[in-house]
């Protein structure tokens, strides 16, 4: 029987032509569709013994496919495929398809249709091959499926590139490009071989991760991406550029994949430079407000060595330990400016602003260009503190002294030398003064050192350990240093001697006769003897001391003593009983007072006369 090759229809046509003619030719339907040739016959069928005829399927078959590695050609066997209707009819196509069940690799394309096709697998994994067979009247089978294990490849590869290369980049020109730094104007050479003869090449590339191609990143192949050697441009418009680009090449023989190969790009970025300028930012002391302030700035100068755009900018402050003080930052683009405040109430708030314990206080900068190369820094914030400084030095000053009565001390005090402090800052006694009597000074608003000296006498005239040379050393620090400069002052502390004045004084005593004579004549008393009582007095106010110091009074010659002081002294003046003829009498006293320096005596008469 001749045959008749048609051209192939649609699956769902041939089946519904075939089950017309089958109806046809079934003994429980109508009659069978006489014929002559299979071309009087519906399609699918044939002409037999003049009876039109449906045709079977074929049926499709698949050898068994064993130990095939990679890029290695494999030969896919259908040869088995039959045909029921055999011999009028016979398997004449073989249409083969391949998918990846877990290859990372797209499967081969077959485009071949004969019964045992060469192919090649691009990569490891596990593909199913599928196979439909056609027969002489165009029907097709049912498809058959086999899985094909591909191994990785035990031989040397069949493709090879150059070695990966490392560049770096630039951007430059306006509007801003970016590309590699190469010999070749920013091209990069890639090459493929391979042993197998007749293979076609194709490069690909795939970019870094979030490197994705748009329209501000591009790369173009020169002379195109079908050659084995191209040149790669990589370009972008400002945007990120660096990592890893990898360049793949595959190469094809009329079986498929013969291999591939990569070779990587790695496009480096160097990251932003920060040069600063660090300085200490000196303080200031506001007294009505009674606050410590610092202002200062960090200059700041950005770059990026390989001319990216900047971004992600940031500065923010860091404080700790500082008490609540206030910290403010401001980004003024080329510095970074910050203040602080601080109430200032007593010394230990000083640390708050300086090098108390914990103190922390930075600022923190950060920066990065397009490629995400990070710079960033920690500035520790430094306030510097210039100490107290000595402006006019004291030598030898002299000063008079007080006795307080009710403290019961002697007291003197003197302004002595000068001092500044260039911040403004509260300043006060550093060192000891090296004198036991003025062991402390104060520093008035002006800067000047007023120092208090003092030395309890209780009721004793102990001037000599108080009066006198006093050598007081002066140290001055702020809240937080102690001046470099000293300064020696010495005080005189002077002495006033006491005043003794001592007016006349008169006793009255009582007087009366006695039974003796005084006198006889001629046998008669002609004056008795009186007897005069004994009589005391007091005297008061009779000394004086400027300074106000006790005094230590002595009566001479009656022999009386004591200590007072000035405003409460008196002393007693007694004279004994007698008998005399002469009740008038006359006594020279003295009185010597002194307040352990300097000494004053004064004499006085004492007249005893008899009371009216």
């Amino acid at each position: 029987m001749p045959t008749l090759l048609r051209p192939a229809r649609p699956a769902v046509v041939f089946a519904s032509l075939a089950a017309a003619a089958a109806l046809a030719c079934s003994k429980e339907g109508p009659a069978p569709i006489t014929c002559d040739t299979d071309e009087s016959c519906p399609p699918a069928s044939r002409c037999v013994q003049r009876a039109c005829v449906a045709d079977a399927p074929p049926l499709a078959h698949i050898a068994s496919i064993e130990g095939v590695e990679e890029n290695e050609l494999a030969v896919l066997d259908g040869s088995r495929s039959s045909d029921p209707d055999a011999p009028d009819d016979a398997v004449v196509s073989y249409v083969w398809t391949v998918r990846a069940v877990d290859a990372p690799c797209d499967p081969p394309v077959i485009a071949g249709t004969l019964a045992s096709p060469q192919v090649r697998f691009a990569c490891p994994g596990r593909y199913e091959v599928s196979l439909v067979v056609i027969d002489v009247m165009s029907v097709r089978s049912e498809p058959a499926s086999v899985t094909v294990s591909v191994a990785a490849r035990s031989g040397a590869p069949l493709v090879t590139v150059g070695a990966d290369v490392a560049v770096d980049h630039q951007c430059a020109g306006e509007p801003l490009v970016c590309r590699p730094v190469t010999e070749l104007d920013g091209a990069v050479a890639l090459s493929a071989a391979s042993v197998v003869e007749g293979v076609e090449f194709r490069w690909s590339v795939s970019p870094p991760e979030g490197r994705a191609l748009d329209a501000t990143r591009r790369v173009t192949f020169e002379p195109g991406p079908d050659v084995a050697d191209a040149l790669a441009r990589i370009e972008t418009d400002g945007a990120a550029i660096s990592g890893d680009w990898v360049f793949r090449v595959e190469a094809r023989d009329a079986a498929g994949v013969v291999g591939t190969a990569a070779a990587r790009v790695s496009v480096g970025n160097a990251p932003p430079l920060l040069t600063e300028t660090l300085v200490s930012s000196s303080h200031v002391f506001d007294p009505p407000s009674s606050r410590l302030s610092a202002h200062g700035a960090i200059s700041v100068v950005v770059s990026d060595p390989d001319g990216d755009p900047l971004e992600g900018r940031s500065v923010s402050g860091h404080h700790l330990g500082d008490g609540g003080a206030t910290f403010a930052i401001e980004d003024l683009g080329d510095r970074i400016g910050f203040a602080v405040e601080l109430p200032y109430t007593q010394p230990s708030d000083a640390g708050f602003l300086i090098g108390g314990e914990g103190l922390e206080r930075a600022i923190v900068f950060a920066i990065r260009d397009v490629n995400g190369a990070e710079t960033s820094e920690t500035w520790p914030v430094v306030i510097g503190n210039r100490p107290p400084e000595l402006v006019t030095p004291v030598g030898t000053v002299s000063t008079n002294h007080v006795h307080d009565a009710t403290a019961m001390a002697y007291l003197a005090s003197e302004r002595l030398s000068v001092w500044w402090d260039p911040d403004g800052d509260p300043m006060a006694q550093a060192d000891p003064t090296g004198d036991a009597v003025c062991p402390s000074y104060t520093l008035d608003a002006s800067g000047r050192v007023a120092v208090e000296c003092s030395l309890t006498s209780g009721m004793a005239a102990v001037a000599g350990n108080f009066v006198g040379a006093h050598d007081i050393h002066q140290r001055v620090r702020d809240p937080w240093v102690a001046s470099v400069a000293a300064s020696v002052s010495r005080i005189e502390v002077l002495n006033r001697p006491p005043v003794v004045t001592t007016p006349p004084v008169d006793l009255r005593a009582q007087c009366s006769t006695s039974t003796s004579c005084c006198e006889w004549e001629q046998g008669w008393c002609m004056d008795y003897k009186l007897k005069v009582s004994s009589v005391s007095g007091t005297l008061a106010d009779f000394v004086q001391d400027p300074d106000g110091d006790p005094v230590d009074v002595r009566l001479d010659p009656a022999g009386g003593r004591k200590v007072c002081l000035p405003s409460e002294c008196t002393m007693g003046i007694s004279w004994e009983s007698d008998l005399t003829c002469t009740p008038l009498a006359h006594r020279t006293l003295s009185i010597t007072a002194t307040d352990g320096v300097a000494s004053a005596t004064s004499s006085f008469l004492v007249t005893r006369t008899c009371a009216p």
